[in-house]
């Protein structure tokens, strides 16, 4: 049980790393369009690109399974301790 937590927690912060660095590639992608979209003057489109990339860089989900990971992580150390 307690090794299953602490690979489960291993793991989400495996992720964690994997979906920061993609997310930050994909956003730079989407400001790279915004930009190719604005000197090519369709604005509609730079604006499109310029969300897309903003909701791509947010920090918010990747870093919920750090937390998720951490947590579990402190979890199985506590219960580790706390049985033996």
């Amino acid at each position: 049980m307690i090794a299953l937590l602490y690979a489960a927690g291993f793991v989400l912060n495996l992720l964690y790393g994997i979906c920061g660095s993609i997310g930050m590639i994909l956003a730079g992608l989407g400001g790279f369009a915004a930009f190719l979209a604005l000197l090519d003057g369709s604005y509609a489109q730079a604006a499109a690109s310029a969300l897309v990339a903003l909701l791509l860089c947010l920090f918010a989900a990747p870093m919920l399974l750090s937390l998720a990971g951490s947590a579990l992580i402190v979890t199985a150390a506590a219960l580790f301790a706390w049985l033996f």
